[in-house]
């Protein structure tokens, strides 16, 4: 597919989305191709914290897709280096764009609980990030040249602060981190994933579970198989 092919496909989507959103057609920017090389400039011979430091700015400034122009605040993520687990959820919601956080309110308070559950803290031992750092209109699900525009800056995340696993909070953080485009966290969440070469374990999204009390068991028995991992990795028995 050539760039004018992707560019009319952008433009059919920009007017699908106008029409449902408000019935009008509005201006939007050209869908530009960023080669991933030129989305992270390398600065491996700095400190972990300085390259950490450095990618949220990226991320900050970052205006690689049309999501960009809607955002109060882009979410780089937070957490600490060398962190037990890192967090990848979906994308910010209203709260979370107005905040700049991945999380906030109820939904950070019930994932602390959880975390809480297996004797770690979200402050102390943990990373936390989306697949797309900026809100998606109507909170609809991320695109797939926006899921793509953002992977790196995760893929980077991940190679500096070198966490010994990765839980994944949601339908579309593990249809892509699985490579499995299609997939349910029903049929997904009690199988063994590996990305990039560190453990996954998939469980369902805290503010679905808030929602439906019955997922309050399966996700337990995903957070009990997250600490036999992390068990495991740090010798322990």
């Amino acid at each position: 597919m050539n760039n004018k092919h992707i560019q009319d496909f952008w433009n059919l989507v920009n007017d699908v989305e106008d029409f449902f959103s408000t019935g009008y057609r509005t201006s939007h920017p050209a869908f530009q191709i960023v080669p991933e090389k030129e989305c992270i400039k390398g600065k491996e011979d700095f400190p972990e914290d300085k390259q950490l430091e450095f990618i949220k700015q990226k991320i900050l400034n970052c205006k690689k897709c049309y999501l960009h122009y809607n955002r109060i605040n882009a979410v780089p993520g937070e957490g600490v280096l060398f962190p037990d687990v890192f967090i990848v959820s979906e994308g910010p919601r209203d709260a979370e764009d107005k905040a700049g956080r991945p999380f906030v309110g109820e939904v950070e308070d019930y994932l602390a609980k959880w975390i809480d559950a297996i004797q770690l803290k979200l402050g102390e031992n943990c990373f936390v990030c989306n697949i797309i750092r900026c809100r998606a209109p109507q909170n609809r699900d991320p695109r797939i040249e926006e899921s793509r525009a953002c992977l790196p800056y995760l893929d980077k995340q991940l190679i500096i602060t070198h966490p010994k696993a990765i839980l994944c909070l949601g339908r579309i953080p593990a249809q892509i981190l699985t490579g499995k485009p299609t997939t349910s966290v029903m049929k997904v969440r009690e199988q063994a994933f590996f990305y990039k070469g560190i453990p996954l374990v998939i469980t369902y999204h805290p503010a679905y579970v808030l929602q439906d009390k019955k997922l309050r068991k399966p996700v337990w028995d995903d957070l009990k198989r997250l600490k036999r991992i992390l068990n495991n990795r740090s010798g322990s028995s």
